[in-house]
């Protein structure tokens, strides 16, 4: 008839509960307000008991508050996200340091070969400027002759000179910041 033979105790839920014999040996959850008005989950599994056993019984429901396990679930969902979270944020912050860390090498680089090419430029002009002023004034005079020149020919030589050997520092020291072993020329 489907009244209640065993319960707890009176401040329990368990009157609240109905025989539904369509659910028979299916988990159901099921939500009911206890005696101090808060809802409170269930789940229950009904299932047929042999006359042999128990005579006066013909079905047992099992009945069991899962209120702290979902609250529970609830908090590591929570402690879950939170982690997540916080793992996520040091992912970043540790990918950005580690882009700064691995571009540094590139930029320096990059610095060293813009100071290069600034210096080689600067050390070219000169003697190019020194050079193209000497040739210059030879063609101011062109009915003197190469022995009365020969000071300003000799000087623009030396300029030439000048700008191998100063070439070929410049690449010796290219060569040395890339790792190369230079070889020294005369």
């Amino acid at each position: 008839n489907g009244t209640i033979l065993n319960s707890f105790d009176a401040f329990s839920n368990y009157q609240n509960f109905h025989l539904d014999k369509r659910q028979l040996g299916t988990i159901v959850t099921t939500s009911l307000i206890n005696f101090y008005g808060q809802e409170e989950k269930y789940h229950t599994i009904t299932v047929r008991v042999h006359i042999r056993n128990y005579p006066a019984v013909a079905y047992m429901m099992a009945v069991v508050n899962v209120e702290q396990l979902d609250s529970a679930n609830e908090r590591y969902e929570q402690i879950i996200i939170i982690v997540m979270i916080i793992f996520w944020l040091i992912s970043i912050l540790a990918s950005i340091y580690l882009s700064k860390w691995s571009r540094k090498p590139i930029l320096e680089s990059y610095e060293k070969q813009k100071m290069f090419v600034e210096n080689a430029s600067h050390e070219l002009r000169t003697p190019l400027a020194v050079l193209q002023n000497r040739l210059e004034s030879l063609f101011r005079k062109p009915n003197e002759t190469i022995l009365e020149n020969s000071e300003h020919l000799a000087s623009s030589l030396d300029e030439v000179r000048n700008m191998r050997i100063l070439t070929t520092n410049l690449l010796n020291l290219a060569r040395r910041d890339d790792g190369i072993n230079p070889q020294w020329t005369d």
